[in-house]
């Protein structure tokens, strides 16, 4: 056996006990209780070797450990520790350490596994370790010896955590994919404030999700009244437009606040902007002078790049929609607004409109 390994062989064994050995059949029979006494003999046998033979034998093999000699003698590991404390010799134990751990540092090796751990931030300390060849004896060995690689260590601590907080890169759940953190939508559930999955995954996800939601719609199904968390108010379900791949059938929000959450949306707001549209309007309905992102935008063509906004608020308009909507439940609210908006490009005022349409259900 090399000098620098812990596990004996057989021809190791039978080396050892040509210099200490007990040639008894009832103590290779009952290894297992060292106090008993030999029925043939009439004592209890000394199974470990006597202090010099045993000095002898651990400087023949200094990387053998207790329980390897207790298995060799028959004994327990606690009647060897007590063995090797008689044997003071400081420098014995030295040397079993040299062998195992070595006699100096190796910077290079600690370096490339202080590097990975903080970089690699998903993969855990003992599975680094194992990658760089560290044990976690040899770890704790040098990790009491040296100062300088406990300062090494907590500076790979503070970029390891600093790194699972700003990652520049993520591995998605679902795909499996490492890809940009920016690829990865908000979350702050999650340490690095990221989600699990990746946009791309999320969007599919939805889409089959939206899918058999409605493939599995029935509006028998529909509730009966929803809680809105725009005005955080329980309405019924003539408040709400339908939504089938909602569970219960129903939108998110209320219609009013859907409304304002639409004319308030940042491309819309981009739409009025570019069109030179930032300042305020009168209603020629509830003669309220308003913003003019609440009013519609009108082209006389969809190609046309002049636009202007409606001579009636959205309100006003949704208040004349409803009142049509009365007589006529299945009407539609944009087929109306398309209406609207053709009626003002010829002239033709929100009132003419509502009269038109309500002549049109009545008759």
């Amino acid at each position: 056996m090399a000098k620098n390994q812990d596990v004996l062989t057989d021809e190791d064994i039978k080396n050892i006990k040509s210099y200490y050995s007990i040639d008894c059949d009832y103590i290779k029979e009952n290894t297992h209780d060292v106090r008993l006494k030999c029925p043939k003999h009439g004592v209890r046998h000394r199974r470990l070797p006597d202090l010099e033979t045993f000095a002898v034998l651990v400087e023949m093999y200094p990387m053998v450990t207790a329980a390897e000699w207790s298995r060799v003698y028959g004994t327990s590991r606690e009647a060897v520790r007590v063995l090797y404390s008689q044997i003071d010799d400081e420098s014995l134990s030295q040397k079993r350490f040299d062998l195992k751990y070595g006699t100096s540092i190796d910077w290079q090796k600690w370096e490339n596994f202080f590097d990975l751990y903080a970089t690699k931030t998903r993969i855990g300390k003992v599975h680094l370790m194992e990658l760089c060849d560290i044990s976690k004896n040899y770890f704790t060995y040098w990790m009491r010896k040296s100062t300088k690689l406990q300062e090494m260590m907590n500076d790979a601590d503070v970029l390891r955590n600093y790194n699972k907080d700003n990652p520049k890169s993520k591995r998605c759940y679902r795909c499996s994919l490492e890809k940009p953190i920016d690829e990865f939508h908000n979350d702050r559930n999650n340490r690095d404030g990221k989600s699990a999955t990746c946009k791309e995954c999320n969007y599919k996800n939805v889409l089959i999700y939206n899918k058999k939601r409605q493939e599995e719609f029935d509006p028998r199904n529909v509730d009966s009244e929803k809680y809105c968390t725009g005005c955080e108010t329980i309405k019924p379900r003539s408040s709400y437009d339908l939504c089938k791949s909602n569970k219960g059938g129903l939108q998110q929000y209320c219609k009013r606040c859907q409304a304002n959450f639409d004319k308030r949306h940042w491309l819309r707001r981009k739409k009025f902007a570019d069109a030179g549209l930032n300042g305020l309007h009168k209603c020629n309905t509830c003669d309220r002078e308003r913003e003019e992102i609440e009013f519609y935008l009108v082209r006389e063509n969809p190609l046309s790049k002049v636009a202007f906004v409606s001579n009636d608020c959205r309100d006003c308009v949704t208040e004349g929609f409803d009142s049509i909507k009365a007589i006529k439940p299945n009407y539609s609210k944009q087929s109306f607004i398309a209406k609207y908006k053709n009626g003002m490009i010829n002239w033709a005022t929100l009132s003419d409109v509502i009269e038109s349409e309500m002549g049109r259900y009545s008759s």
